[in-house]
């Protein structure tokens, strides 16, 4: 099958104001990521994903998923 498009989907699920208390801030309200960088919570709040998905666009426009991970 010759692809016409992969498509990348990401979920935003999280609830994060009501989750709050399951992450360590710092003094700042700063969140340590698991690379090691910290952000402030607006960005984890506005950037955060729980899962993603990829799709493959078939030649007559209906989608194939071929890899799905939730990451919560």
């Amino acid at each position: 099958m010759p692809a016409t498009e992969v498509i990348l989907s990401f979920f935003y699920n999280i609830d994060y104001d009501e989750e709050a208390d399951d992450y360590e801030m710092d003094e700042q309200g700063n969140v340590q990521l698991m690379n090691g960088e910290t952000t402030d919570w607006e960005t984890v709040k506005k950037n955060g994903y729980d899962a993603f998905a990829f799709y493959y666009k078939k030649e007559d426009g209906t989608l194939l998923a071929f890899a799905q991970e939730e990451l919560a």
